[in-house]
C-alpha cells in the first residue's frame, strides 16, 4: 500500500477506468496500481483522544442497556483539550530548548531558524503551503499546531467500477475556521470539507487510531453530497488495529452526509452510508448527525457492527435529515447506536418539519433513539420530535406539536433491543434536560406457537 503523509500538503485521490492517481500539494499528480490500497496518516505522534473529549452523547454499557448523556456539553471538553494543548506545548518548547543548549552551534542555529519561525508564527491562522522536499537528513516538514491538527484537506474521487479503498490513520484536520458564517445561511460563504467523497463509484475508508475531521461552514465534517457522489461510503475497521473517526460538520453541515448547503437545492441529501466496523462520533451543526445538512434528507444509511454516536443538532435528527429534512430507508442489524435528535428532530427519522419512514431494526442491534424539545429562548419553540419517526411539526396555524412516532421494523430483531427516550426540554441548574419524561423499551418479538405444541 501506498503512504502519504496528511501533513505535507492536500491530498486528491482520484480513481477511473484508466487508473488510479496520488495528488498532493503542488506535486505532479502519482500513478499507482489501480486496486492498490492508500494509506493516509501523519508525521506527528498520534494524540489519544479521551472518551471526555467525544463530542455527542457518551454512552456506557449497563445491565440492562446504554445509558445516553443527551445533553452532553461540548464547552467543558474543549477547554480541556486546550489545557492539554497548552502543557503540550509548553514541554516541546522545553526540550527544544534543551537540545539547543547542547547543541554547539548553539547561537548560530537559533540565529539561521528565527526568520522560518517568524514567519511561520504570521501565517499561524492560514492554510499551510505545500511543503518542499525536506534533505534527507532531516526530519520531514508537518505544519500542524500543537494540538496534532492540521490544516490540509483530503477530496476523493471515484469513476471506476471497483470500490476505491483508504485507510485513515491518526488524522486529525480542522478547517473549520474557513469560510464566512454571517449568522445566516443564505449570506455565508462555504467553507472547506475536513474530507469529501465524489464521484459515481464506492469508497471503503478504513479506520486506524483515532482520526478527527472538523468542517467550515456549508460543510459535513465527512462529507458526501448526492450532487457530487451516488456511489456507497462504507465505514470499517476490519484489520486487528482499533479505530475510530470523530466528525464533526460546519455550520449547517451534518457530522457525516451533507454540507447543507443552502443555493443549491441538488446538494442537501447525505445518502448511501454504510458503518460496518469500528467507532463513529457524528456531531451536526444544523443538521443531522449522520445524514442530511440544513434542508436535506438521508436516506439508504446502513449500520452493521461498531459503536456509532450520532448527534443531530438546532432540528436535525439523530440519524435522518437535518432541519427541514426527511430520513428515511435507515436500516440497523448489527452494533451499539445511538441516535439523539434535538430541538424538534428525530433521534432516528426526520428533522424538525420532516418525515421519518422506513426504520428497520434488527438482530443483534442495541439502539437508544432519543429527542427533546427545544424551550431555548433564542430558538424558535418546537415540540417533541419522535424517537423513532417524524419530527416535530406545526400546524397551518403556526402551533408546533410533537413528531409522531412510527413503528420500526423489527420483526428480524433476535437478542437486540430498542430503547426509546423522551427527555424533559427543561434544563437543571446544571444545563442538563431535567429528567426522562417518557422511557420505553422494545425487545424482540415473541416467535408464534405451531399448532399442536405449547409452551
Amino acid at each position: 500500500a501506498g503512504t502519504y503523509y496528511i501533513d505535507d500538503g492536500d491530498i486528491t485521490i482520484t480513481k477511473d477506468e484508466n487508473g488510479q492517481t496520488v495528488k498532493q500539494g503542488n506535486k505532479e499528480a502519482e500513478n499507482i496500481g489501480a486496486d492498490e490500497e492508500i494509506i493516509i496518516t501523519t508525521h506527528k505522534e498520534a494524540t489519544t483522544t479521551l472518551e471526555s473529549d467525544l463530542e455527542g452523547p457518551a454512552a456506557e454499557d449497563t445491565g440492562f442497556g446504554p445509558v445516553v448523556e443527551e445533553n452532553y456539553q461540548q464547552e467543558d471538553a474543549e477547554e480541556s483539550e486546550d489545557d492539554d494543548q497548552k502543557k503540550s506545548t509548553e514541554e516541546s518548547e522545553d526540550d527544544d530548548q534543551k537540545n539547543a543548549e547542547e547543541s554547539e552551534n548553539d547561537e548560530a542555529q537559533k540565529d539561521a531558524d528565527q526568520p522560518e519561525n517568524t514567519d511561520r508564527q504570521e501565517n499561524a491562522g492560514q492554510q499551510p503551503q505545500p511543503q518542499q522536499a525536506a534533505p534527507a537528513d532531516a526530519a520531514p516538514a508537518a505544519p500542524a499546531p500543537a494540538n496534532g491538527f492540521c490544516k490540509n484537506i483530503i477530496t476523493v474521487i471515484n469513476n471506476a467500477a471497483t470500490a476505491l479503498k483508504l485507510t485513515l490513520k491518526d488524522v486529525k484536520i480542522d478547517v473549520s475556521d474557513t469560510g464566512k458564517n454571517t449568522g445566516y445561511p443564505w449570506t455565508s460563504d462555504e467553507g472547506k470539507a475536513a474530507l469529501s467523497v465524489q464521484g459515481n463509484g464506492n469508497v471503503e475508508i478504513e479506520l486506524d487510531g483515532n482520526n478527527e475531521l472538523k468542517s467550515g461552514p456549508h460543510r459535513a465534517g465527512l462529507e458526501k453530497n448526492t450532487s457530487t457522489s451516488t456511489g456507497t461510503l462504507t465505514l470499517k475497521d476490519d484489520n486487528n488495529e482499533a479505530g475510530s473517526l470523530t466528525a464533526t460538520g460546519g455550520d449547517w453541515g451534518a457530522g457525516i452526509g451533507n454540507g447543507g448547503y443552502y443555493g443549491n437545492s441538488d446538494n442537501r441529501s447525505g445518502e448511501n452510508i454504510t458503518i460496518t466496523g469500528g467507532t463513529v462520533n457524528a456531531t451536526s451543526n444544523d443538521g443531522a448527525g449522520i445524514g442530511g445538512g440544513l434542508l436535506g434528507s438521508g436516506e439508504n444509511i446502513a449500520i452493521t457492527g461498531g459503536t456509532v454516536n450520532a448527534t443531530g443538532t438546532d432540528g436535525g435528527a439523530g440519524i435522518g435529515g437535518g432541519e427541514n429534512g426527511n430520513g428515511e430507508d435507515i436500516t440497523i442489524n448489527g452494533g451499539k447506536v445511538n441516535a439523539s435528535g434535538a430541538y424538534g428532530g428525530a433521534g432516528i427519522g426526520g428533522g424538525v418539519n420532516g418525515i421519518g419512514s422506513k426504520v428497520t431494526v434488527s438482530g443483534a442491534a442495541h439502539v437508544t433513539a432519543t429527542a427533546t424539545a427545544s424551550r431555548d429562548p433564542d430558538w424558535p419553540h418546537t415540540d417533541t420530535g419522535a424517537t423513532i419517526g417524524i419530527g416535530s411539526t406545526r400546524t397551518p396555524d403556526g402551533e408546533s406539536v410533537d413528531g409522531k412516532e412510527i413503528q420500526a421494523d423489527i420483526s428480524h430483531l433476535t437478542t437486540g433491543y430498542i430503547h426509546h427516550i423522551i427527555y424533559n426540554p427543561d434544563l437543571d441548574l446544571d444545563g442538563k434536560p431535567d429528567g426522562i419524561l417518557k422511557e420505553w423499551w422494545e425487545f424482540a418479538l415473541p416467535k408464534p406457537i405451531p399448532d399442536g405444541e405449547s409452551l
